[in-house]
């Protein structure tokens, strides 16, 4: 059966002499004897069908409609269609009438697509349905019914809720684990703070601060992943700007070494984020304990970008006395060093250095 839904052209309009349009009423009649004829087609399909006339009523209701609403009343009009059907919103309210979607077919010829709703059948049972609708138009371009199919959605929206409801109890797991992780390392670094202060040793005392300090930079990025609740990626920028400004203000002195930051708002992968900051921290350090050596100011500049690519580029230079001519960073015995080797190692990043009487420049560029 040729079921129309668009108005076609006229026979004015597509350059033909326009016949005499048959009576609706005559054309109505003719559409329901096809429906009868195609009785057992409609009844084959995957979706229930329900066709109204153009005043409304209910004329057609296929085998898998009246599944659906556990019952096929012809004749119901739009003012009936929701108490007779026993149609709810998905919020449970009694569905509108006019924001029906066969109601919006027939009185306005709208075509309405993926409308849900609640069925709750006589036996007390309640499906949730999704639906389509649209009005229908004969040869001549008169709008002579409309017609509604309709899928059961119980399943797939059990089966969205689940999921929805896996991912919130991951949240909440991964919420947690940030949390203890967060505090579990707070703990280690005030062990190995405490530890430093009852050293007699300066070498010995050093080293526990220094590894105190990288330790607090991890418990830091945990912190704003428990913060945030975004447990899969970290702003990277608005990290790395915070932890300068406390790197230098912990290290500088009463504010004679200053700090300038220019870094994007960016988010990276977690396992990204804490070598990348380790990174960028170590070499901050390097530069407020070595850049300003017989002097009282300075000032470090800390970039983080990311290109259209997704790399990304920092960069940490000083306006220092420069680095030694003989400097190798991938031979460096210090501490520091040799973790920013191994760290731009495991990234397969490049790592660039650059140095004059004007001062030191490190670029770091991570490929993912």
């Amino acid at each position: 059966m040729d079921l129309p839904t668009d108005p076609p052209e006229s026979d004015e309009h597509m350059g033909r002499n326009p016949a005499k349009p048959p009576e609706p009423a005559g054309e109505m009649w003719n559409f329901v004897a096809s429906l009868a004829d195609r009785k057992a087609f409609l009844n084959q399909l995957g979706e229930g069908v329900i066709i109204a006339d153009v005043a409304g009523r209910i004329i057609f209701v296929n085998d898998l409609a009246r599944q659906l609403h556990g019952q096929a009343r012809l004749g119901v009009g739009p003012e009936q269609y929701s108490e007779t059907y026993r149609l709810f919103t998905m919020a449970g309210d009694p569905f509108p009438i006019e924001d029906l979607p066969l109601t919006r077919a027939v009185r306005h010829g709208e075509i309405t697509r993926d409308t849900r709703w609640r069925i709750r059948r006589a036996d007390g049972t309640e499906i949730l349905a999704i639906g389509n609708a649209r009005p229908l138009y004969d040869d001549h371009g008169r709008h002579i019914a409309a017609i509604l199919t309709i899928r059961d959605d119980t399943q797939r929206h059990a089966d969205e809720q689940a999921l929805e409801e896996l991912v919130r109890a991951k949240d909440v797991l991964l919420h947690e684990v940030n949390h203890r992780v967060k505090n579990s390392l707070q703990l280690v670094t005030s062990l190995l703070s405490l530890q430093a202060s009852r050293s007699q040793h300066d070498d010995v005392r050093q080293g526990l601060l220094d590894a105190s300090k990288r330790i607090a930079v991890i418990a830091r990025i945990h912190q704003r992943l428990y913060s945030t609740g975004d447990h899969d990626a970290i702003n990277l920028g608005e990290l790395l700007c915070d932890l300068a400004r406390d790197n230098v203000s912990a290290h500088g002195g009463d504010g004679q070494i200053a700090i300038i930051t220019d870094c994007d708002s960016f988010n990276v992968g977690l396992d990204q984020a804490v070598p990348l900051a380790l990174c960028a921290t170590e070499l901050i350090t390097n530069a407020v304990k070595y850049a300003f050596a017989g002097r009282d100011t300075g000032t470090i500049r800390l970039s983080a970008k990311r290109s259209a690519d997704g790399s990304v580029e920092i960069i940490v230079a000083d306006d220092g006395i420069g680095l030694p001519p003989d400097f190798d960073p991938r031979q460096s015995p210090g501490l520091g060093m040799r973790i920013v080797n191994a760290l731009v190692s495991q990234l397969r990043a490049d790592f660039d250095v650059a140095s004059s009487a004007a001062g030191s420049r490190f670029i770091l560029r991570h490929h993912p």
